[in-house]
């Protein structure tokens, strides 16, 4: 289908915006469908910025980050991206697609985007990320509720997951105009035909963590694994944090796995080789030899948006082990994947903590998290996060903060296998064991190669840069046929229904506070 097509973000740094903006322009022209694109960035699109045959990019002065955008008004802003649209695409576009309009970087641009669609301009609005979910700082900058997340017979709406689009329709966007456009998945290289790395004789197996270790990857709970499994594991992070604000945390556990001998190694890629640390023959320090040592890969990330780390592994191939998240797994599970290595609680004994404790605490940082969104928090919402993290006197270790953490590790360690025993997992499915037990054999008894196959199978089948360009052009289509009807307006903003889901007491959890 050939449209005039304007793409808008913030900026083109590498990253994973800009991944998903390369993606989608490289599937348009696989398509041959004859777009003419422009796009729209608050900075000159940088070196290296992949830019296919036929597409043009406008620099808007006022598009960019915060106080770096110097966009003073909307209506101004709104007029710099129909001006520098109409140069990118040759005159006015058919469609507008925005990534991340609303997430407070830039307090100008929902507004502006408002006022497009007030104009009449069909636009397509993926959203990647919330600024009720966990940033409030973000939110706060928004000064126009109401104009955040416009609702209208020409305005449509992308989400990643059925989680996200579920909330969106929750909160007053019609059904018709919503979109699920999740990701495509691939590897940077080619990793399935290489052989795996050689390991010394009786080194201990290698569960590699490929993350940056920010806090809602929840490190603590990779440090309470290794306390259970003992000498029989190491375990291994790729990358620290970037973002100064979250450099205290990270040392705080490096501090803390040092003080307690536990076999973790942290930040490894580009900086240590697996055979420094006995676990492989290669002397090289690069990503792909950890990935090549590693007998399975771990994630414990509490909170995730799209969910790369629960497909990619099974390109590699490798088991992945860890935490599963069952509102993001669920479309996977839909498409054919089986998760076997994941379970959905990590449970140890209140007592470990406190209950008079947890109480106190979560308490204190709801009200916090609800003072900042400018909600209020009762005694009824506490007490439905209680409930929520405590069964059975166990609390679940993924929800605490790092202080409840480091208390159960250490009760673990000061224990021995008698406190280890008392540690249990939950699956998805609902079968409960023994923590350590459980990934014992799920380490000694991976997947088949068979079942890795299927999986990745089914990654390459639903997750594939040809399907996703087959679903962005079916987005497009529906956005520039359809309309007509208003479908009625939500009785409050559509933000503040997002902020009743995501502030949730069922959701609460000490990481994301």
């Amino acid at each position: 289908m050939g449209l005039k097509l304007a793409i808008v973000h913030y900026h083109l740094r590498p990253g994973g915006v800009t991944r998903v903006i390369e993606n989608a322009m490289a599937a348009l022209a696989r398509g041959g469908g004859g777009q003419a694109i422009g796009i729209l960035s608050g900075e000159p699109a940088p070196p290296g910025f992949s830019l296919p045959d036929g597409a043009a990019a406008e620099s808007v002065e006022g598009l960019g980050y915060g106080a770096d955008s110097g966009a003073t008004d909307a209506a101004a802003l709104a007029g710099q991206l129909e001006e520098a649209a109409a140069a990118a695409c040759d005159g006015a576009p058919d469609l507008w697609h925005f990534h991340n309009h609303n997430l407070g970087k830039n307090p100008a641009l929902p507004e502006a985007v408002s006022l497009l669609a007030e104009r009449g301009h069909r636009l397509l609005l993926q959203i990647h990320d919330f600024p009720e979910d966990g940033r409030p700082g973000n939110y706060a900058a928004l000064p126009n509720r109401w104009a955040l997340y416009p609702v209208g017979s020409r305005v449509h709406y992308a989400a990643l997951n059925s989680r996200d689009l579920g909330a969106l329709g929750e909160a007053g966007i019609p059904s018709s105009r919503l979109h699920l456009l999740p990701n495509p998945v691939h590897l940077e290289f080619d990793f399935s035909t290489r052989e795996r790395r050689e390991k010394p004789a009786g080194a201990p197996r290698l569960l590699f963590y490929p993350t940056r270790a920010i806090r809602r990857k929840n490190l603590g709970e990779v440090l309470l694994l290794a306390a259970l499994m003992g000498n029989s594991c190491h375990f291994a992070t790729s990358k620290a944090p970037e973002n100064p604000e979250w450099l205290p945390v990270y040392e705080r556990w490096r501090a803390f796995a040092s003080r307690h001998d536990l076999p973790m190694a942290f930040a490894v890629a580009g900086e240590t080789s697996p055979r420094d640390l006995g676990l492989g023959s290669e002397e090289g320090t690069g990503f792909d030899v950890w990935l090549g040592c590693s007998d399975a890969i771990v994630t414990t990330s509490i909170a995730e948006g799209f969910g790369l780390a629960f497909l990619e592994p099974f390109l590699l191939p490798r088991p992945l082990v860890g935490r599963d998240l069952p509102e993001i797994t669920s479309d996977m599970v839909d498409a054919g994947l089986r998760f076997p290595g994941l379970y959905e609680r990590l449970e140890a004994p209140l007592e470990w903590v406190g209950e008079d404790r947890l109480r106190a605490d979560l308490e204190e940082a709801m009200a916090g998290s609800a003072r900042e969104y400018g909600r209020p928090c009762g005694a009824r919402d506490v007490e439905t996060a209680f409930t929520s993290m405590v069964r059975e006197g166990r609390v679940e270790f993924g929800r605490l903060h790092e202080s409840h953490q480091e208390a159960i590790i250490e009760a673990v360690i000061g224990g021995g296998r008698e406190a280890a025993a008392r540690v249990l997992l939950r699956t998805t499915g609902g079968e409960d064991s023994g923590a350590a037990e459980w990934l014992m054999g799920v380490l000694e008894r991976p997947p088949e190669g068979h079942a890795l196959a299927a999986n990745a199978a089914a990654v390459r089948e639903s997750y594939s840069a040809e399907g996703y360009g087959r679903l962005l052009e079916g987005c497009y289509r529906r956005v520039v046929t359809e309309g007509g009807e208003s479908g009625g307006s939500p009785e409050r903003p559509v933000s503040e229904a997002l902020l009743d889901f995501f502030l949730d007491g069922r959701r609460f959890c000490f990481l994301r506070s």
